[in-house]
């Protein structure tokens, strides 16, 4: 895997710091498959049972990937996974039935707080407008963005 794989600025050629490595130590040109690769950003969606029929996933995260990707400016691959809760509960402000999803985002330290901060709002826009053109319901969303910790790591076999 070349440099694309790398996720962020400044990122290009560093190893994160497998076995007997340090952060800052290049990468070799040779890698096998097995070996060690940053491949971020990481995505979590979590959503509410009556969401499955309202939100197209593919399409959702076709579009979540290149915002993530734009607002990040990460140059890895995003994996996301979706989960929909077996049952949800929105407080009493709701009568407990509203929908909701929440969307998080991990990525490598060293981006700002701003720059996180936008990306959450880039990835609400982009709910909001998904979201309309299947529901006039109203759906709770929210969006962290947040700095993956040190011991990440990722394989692929």
């Amino acid at each position: 895997m070349g440099r694309e794989d790398r996720d962020g600025p400044g990122r290009a050629g560093v190893d994160p710091g497998g076995p007997g490595r340090t952060e800052g130590t290049p990468r070799s040109a040779s890698r096998s498959r097995a070996d060690t690769t940053i491949s971020v950003p990481h995505i979590t969606v979590d959503h509410s049972p009556r969401l499955s029929d309202l939100l197209d996933l593919r399409a959702f995260a076709a579009e979540l990937h290149r915002t993530v990707l734009d607002g990040s400016g990460s140059a890895g691959t995003c994996k996301t996974l979706f989960r929909q809760a077996t049952a949800a509960h929105v407080g009493h402000r709701h009568g407990g039935e509203a929908a909701f999803v929440h969307v998080e985002v991990g990525l490598l330290p060293g981006r700002s707080e701003g720059l996180k901060a936008q990306l959450s709002e880039d990835v609400l826009a982009l709910l909001e407008k998904h979201l309309s053109m299947s529901t006039t319901d109203a759906v709770i969303c929210s969006v962290q963005v947040r700095d993956l910790a040190g011991s990440y790591r990722l394989r692929t076999f």
